[in-house]
């Protein structure tokens, strides 16, 4: 077995399988140090055989976030050094992927290991009789359940698209097991990213590449503006007819609240981030930093902008649209997967904390996925591989 053949399947199970099931033991970080590690070597070994390249953006991206979150570990000198070398971790995860040659990337081996977790899922959670709106016996939060499976899905729909030829039977399978986890897990914002996510693949699913790839920009655009509406609206329908309106319709619909807590959060994060929104308040600030409360934020951009300020969104947010622009390079029609999922996961993270922080083992995920679709960057392959570039993306197998 060659080393990017060795390196790729040792991510995926890294990833796809250690990574979440580490953080059910407290054991995150260090799985995720061993992910980096992996990253690390693999990525030294091509840069000292002058093999592979990385987009220079991507790369200048990636420094000024990493920078920025460096420099406010400096002038807070109690923030926490962990969030620096989380950060760390999932920039490697990235780039890890994204400098591999599409040789060594078998997919098949990923629909399998999906395959078999989503098998594990289905037997053994309802099985347990753990089954609530909000727990699950395999990771202990519905929620948490929810962002893996968005994982899988996209990679899913993106190996699908990929399948030059073979039967496709097993992923109709696969979508059936996601459908029966997404109902029984119950997740608001899992579902609004589902329905973002197809949605998206309709609007983009034009005839001519330059117009889907001028609907991609607006798609994404879209994505900000509604996070930034609904993070300063929805704290302001407490109280309000409307807000009761919605509330009787989320109970009798989603069987879950409307008001979940999040608006009396976000509205005092909100007055506290203006108080010093350029630079924020250090790397360890939670909510509970200021006020007692039993909630986290369920809201990244929040929380990076209590954290690092409007300074540290700018830089997130440049290395993530960055990391979706380096897919949209490529010839191959898949990128608006990329794209699509891309506007998606910005308004999840509008609800919840896991793209860099809280539960990271979800942002790995998709940091891997955006890694993944980065591979085909490359388009020297030779026959009798998974993968075969002529033009398009394809699986030869």
């Amino acid at each position: 077995m060659s080393v990017g053949s060795f390196y790729f399947k040792l991510k995926v199970l890294l990833v796809l399988v250690v990574l979440p099931l580490s953080s059910n033991y407290g054991l995150f970080t260090a799985a995720a140090l061993a992910c980096c590690g992996l990253d690390l070597a693999f990525v030294g070994i091509h840069i000292f055989e002058r093999r592979g390249k990385l987009s220079f953006y991507v790369l200048l991206s990636a420094l000024l976030f990493l920078g920025w979150l460096v420099l406010e570990y400096v002038i807070f000198l109690n923030s926490s050094l962990v969030r620096v070398v989380q950060c760390f971790c999932i920039v490697m995860c990235y780039i890890g992927n994204s400098w591999l040659d599409a040789k060594y990337v078998n997919l098949g081996f990923v629909r399998n290991v999906i395959f078999l977790q989503l098998l594990l899922f289905v037997i053994w959670w309802p099985l347990t009789g753990f089954v609530t709106n909000y727990y699950c016996a395999i990771y202990l939060h519905s929620n948490t359940l929810a962002g893996i499976l968005l994982g899988y899905l996209v990679i899913l729909v993106y190996l699908q698209q990929s399948q030059k030829s073979g039967s496709k039977k097993s992923y109709y399978i696969m979508y059936a097991f996601l459908a029966f986890l997404f109902i029984v897990a119950n997740s608001r914002s899992a579902t609004l990213t589902v329905a973002i996510f197809l949605a998206g693949l309709l609007f983009l699913n034009c005839r001519k590449e330059q117009t889907a790839r001028r609907r991609s920009v607006l798609l994404i655009v879209a994505s900000m503006l509604f996070v930034a509406a609904f993070s300063i609206i929805y704290p302001q329908l407490l109280d309000t007819e409307l807000g009761l309106q919605l509330e009787l319709l989320s109970r009798k619909y989603l069987n879950k609240n409307f008001f979940s807590g999040r608006e009396v959060v976000w509205k005092k994060l909100e007055t506290i981030i203006m108080q010093s929104p350029l630079i924020g308040y250090g790397l360890d600030k939670v909510p509970n930093s200021f006020f007692t409360t039993p909630f986290s934020s369920h809201n990244l951009w929040l929380q990076t902008a209590l954290q690092t300020g409007f300074i540290g969104i700018a830089t997130l947010l440049l290395f993530y649209l960055n990391a979706i622009r380096f897919t949209m390079d490529q010839k191959f029609p898949q990128w608006r997967i990329a794209a699509s999922f891309g506007a998606a996961f910005i308004v999840h993270e509008c609800l919840e904390v896991s793209l860099t922080q809280n539960n990271l083992f979800v942002g790995m995920i998709v940091w891997f996925f955006f890694g993944l679709m980065a591979v085909g960057k490359k388009n020297s392959i030779s026959a009798g591989n998974d993968l075969s570039v002529t033009g398009e993306y394809e699986v030869g197998k």
